[in-house]
């Protein structure tokens, strides 16, 4: 789905709301933004790097799309421990010398417009779609706030029950992209 999807999508079936309540070319692009940087390992996009000749204690940078270590191995192809090797502020230092395979999350694209597609699986879209509905209704509430008490204001913004199903609908999604994991996965070892 496309930003503009994702932001009908939440609009029109979730919000009951005309497809112009959420803006795509505005609102959609920055809270997808958002949500993608939130969730960044959640959505399990992995990247890879060698550091061949590493010496040890001296820092090499990690790629400008890292947002955070998953693990690093050594060429024998065993997980080094966290207390191995020290990353801080886009770089990487070893206790010892040798040559590391570092995967990490990878820092999704950001999406620019309405006809961009987020840098996820297609399975977290509609998850998206509630996280849009909650966002619009807690800005909605929040602009309530900011009416005299003298005028009338709306009685239900519901942005905590978009909050709750928005958790329930990640936690599904999660659910599901385990189990399917799960079948797909086997080690092979050589």
């Amino acid at each position: 789905m496309t930003v503009a999807e994702i932001c009908k999508y939440a609009c029109t079936y979730l919000l009951n709301k005309p497809t112009s309540y959420i803006v795509a070319a505005t609102e959609g692009v920055n809270w997808i933004n958002e949500w993608q940087e939130e969730s960044v390992d959640l959505i399990k996009n992995f990247a890879t790097q060698a550091l061949n000749g590493c010496v040890a204690n001296t820092w090499y940078s990690l790629p400008a799309d890292c947002a955070k270590i998953y693990e690093v191995r050594d060429s024998s192809d065993n997980i080094i421990k966290v207390s191995d090797y020290i990353a801080d502020l886009g770089q990487i230092s070893f206790s010892y010398d040798g040559t590391y395979e570092i995967m990490y999350y990878q820092i999704p694209t950001a999406v620019t417009l309405g006809s961009s597609t987020p840098d996820c699986h297609a399975l977290f879209h509609k998850v998206i779609a509630y996280w849009l509905a909650y966002k619009k209704t807690s800005l909605d509430a929040q602009n309530i706030e900011t009416i005299p008490e003298d005028q009338v204001k709306p009685s239900n913004y519901p942005w905590e029950k978009w909050e709750a199903l928005y958790e329930k609908k990640m936690a599904s999604v999660l659910r599901g992209l385990q189990r399917r994991a799960g079948k797909n996965e086997v080690e092979v070892r050589r």
